[in-house]
């Protein structure tokens, strides 16, 4: 049963009710609970509440859930100790960095605030401070899927009776991810001849980022068995990456099923991994017995194969080197092999869906909003062409004087 109490009730215009009324735990316990109504509310909304909660409790359906108790950080602390085992640890890392950095979801909440005292309001509240501080709107749309999957999970292990992140948005006007810079097919083709003179991994990475688009997980989990490049096939099968993080190797397959993939790559580049193939079956004769037979492209003279950073490590070292031979070219990151890689596909005719493919994208949208840039220059070529079918006609106008 629910009680109805009048405080003040000798100041008239000012008097309060207060409803006290019982609700069942999470366990099937029985707890009371009171709520004290602002001076000016009439009686009949506090007798609607009071019937409200009587009903609730009857049916069974009013609960305490432990988000009134738990704060914020107390569950940020429980979400990473145990729902986390089924991810990757990069996301893992990521996550943490948005919960616990000096911008992060800790830093703008007080941590001890209650879960069920967060609303939307407060996270879009959030989003928004992101915003005006000048983040990117890759960053703000990753810190947005961290708190809907955060407030998701508190929802279902029954910590919070509503989810406030379900209809967060990314302010309007976010500015994109800044452009990464990119080798044209010209300065492109200085890199590969210049890596070639090179010759090592400096050759492997180069080429592969320019003629294949693999990223350096994909690059550093690359094995022999998983290339073809025989009796007329010339494809890459990516079936797993290495990643790093929390100074760990990690062996796993492409975060989604489109990132595993068949990449289907030119004969130049074929003929460049026969002939990396053939020094590899060298290094495993000169090791013998003790050699680390796992066909890794990328590894040391006993089939070590290189941790991640080793690669980016080659990149850096030969950029330097390329500038230093070209000052016209600007250092292009090692992500940014793949940007030209895209970039000179899209020029060259290749399309959306078949890129898409090749780089082992999940959307089409993401495709399209990374390689905006080519897919515009390709695009003001295509009407070009379209000006230079229909010349003629314009010739002839003017040869009637019109």
């Amino acid at each position: 049963m629910a009680h109805l109490i009048t405080i003040d009730s000798g100041n008239k215009g000012k008097e309060r009710y207060k409803v006290m009324y019982e609700v069942r735990t999470l366990d099937g316990r029985r707890k009371r609970k009171s709520k004290t109504f602002p001076a000016g509310t009439t009686r009949r909304e506090v007798e609607r509440f009071k019937k409200k909660v009587e009903c609730e409790f009857d049916d069974g359906a009013t609960v305490v859930y432990k988000g009134e108790q738990m704060t914020l950080k107390e569950f940020c602390t429980e979400y990473f100790e145990v729902f986390t085992e089924n991810l990757s640890p990069l996301t893992v890392r990521g996550y943490e960095n948005i919960c616990y950095s000096p911008h992060g979801l800790l830093a703008h909440f007080n941590p001890e605030m209650k879960l069920s005292k967060i609303t939307m309001v407060h996270l879009q509240n959030y989003l928004n401070t992101l915003h005006k501080d000048g983040r990117s709107k890759k960053t703000i749309s990753n810190t947005r899927g961290f708190i809907s999957v955060l407030f998701k999970k508190a929802h279902k292990a029954g910590y919070i009776k509503d989810n406030p992140a379900l209809d967060l948005t990314v302010p309007y006007g976010a500015k994109p991810k800044k452009e990464a810079k990119f080798l044209d097919v010209q300065d492109a083709m200085k890199a590969l001849t210049f890596s070639a003179s090179m010759g090592g991994h400096y050759e492997t990475v180069i080429w592969l980022g320019l003629l294949a688009g693999l990223r350096k997980g994909e690059m550093a989990g690359l094995r022999y068995e998983n290339i073809f490049i025989d009796d007329g096939m010339s494809e890459l099968h990516i079936v797993e990456t290495r990643v790093a993080a929390g100074g760990k190797i990690y062996e796993k397959d492409p975060k989604s099923e489109a990132g595993r993939r068949v990449v289907q790559i030119p004969e130049i580049l074929a003929e460049m991994l026969r002939r990396k193939r053939h020094e590899y079956k060298i290094l495993k004769l000169q090791g013998g017995q003790d050699f680390n037979d796992e066909e890794y492209v990328f590894c040391d003279k006993t089939g070590q194969p290189f941790k991640p950073d080793r690669i980016y490590q080659y990149h850096r070292r030969f950029m330097k080197k390329l500038v230093e031979e070209y000052p016209e070219i600007d250092y292009v990151k090692l992500h940014g092999l793949r940007h030209s890689y895209a970039s000179i596909a899209v020029n060259g005719g290749m399309q959306v869906k078949s890129l898409m493919s090749q780089l082992g994208h999940s959307e089409v949208k993401m495709t399209m909003e990374l390689y905006a840039h080519a897919f515009e220059d390709a695009k003001k070529a295509e009407v070009a062409k379209i000006n230079d079918t229909f010349k003629g006609v314009v010739e002839e106008l003017k040869a009637q004087g019109m």
